[in-house]
Parts: structure tokens; sequence; C-alpha cells
């Protein structure tokens, strides 16, 4: 069964919102590498924020791959193949630690590591 709960306009009206919304109020990256690597790419400074042009973003939309899968204990899931996955947290509630092999609770100094880390691959 496949949901369908906005039309391609609506989200083609999401999309572009989104874009005005990144070149215009920008975001907030306090690391130095990433900043650095946005400038280097075409990013701008206002208001203490970094400003993305829509090209920019469009140019890294288009190196995504159109499916990714995540790997875990549980098994894996895809996402991009069509599947309905939902869960009810914004991020990771919890962070493996492969060295010692403990199972933590989740940090903002994880999620400045994993930012950091998808930005290096970029």
């Amino acid at each position: 069964m496949q949901f369908t709960f906005l039309s391609q306009d609506e989200i083609l009206q999401i999309h572009h919102a989104s874009l005005r919304v990144l070149a215009e109020t920008g975001i907030l990256i306090d690391d130095p590498e990433g900043r650095a690597l946005l400038f280097d790419h075409g990013a701008t400074e206002g208001n203490n924020r970094l400003c993305l042009p829509p090209e920019l973003v469009e140019d890294c939309l288009a190196k995504c791959p159109s499916s990714v899968t995540l790997r875990g204990r549980g098994g894996e899931a895809v996402l991009g193949d069509g599947s309905l996955h939902v869960h009810n947290l914004g991020g990771a509630r919890d962070v493996f630690d492969s060295p010692g092999g403990t199972l933590r609770p989740a940090t903002a100094a994880d999620l400045a590591q994993s930012t950091r880390q998808v930005l290096h691959r970029t």
C-alpha cells in the first residue's frame, strides 16, 4: 500500500520554501572546519548565520544516493525504497561505543561529532 500525503506540486513548494530559508535566514554552524568547507563552496555570512545559496543545496542534493541502508544490531532499514519508516525521536537516542562495547545515551557532543563526519564526506 502506498500513502500519498502531498502532491508533487506541494512537495516542490516546500522544497523551494526550504531553499529560500537556507539562503535568506541561514543556519548556525559553530564548527570552524564545517564553516570553512561551506564558505569554500559558496556559502556567505549574514546575521551570524551561514546562508546557503540554492545552487549549493541543489548540487549537494544531486550527489546524494537515491537510497541508503541503516544497519544496527536489530537488522537494517533501507531508506528510499518506498517503505515507510518512523520513529519518535529527533536523533539517535543511544550510542554504541565500539571500543568498549557499551550502549549509552547520546549526548550533544555525539551529535556534533556525527555532523562533522557527514560534512567531511562531502
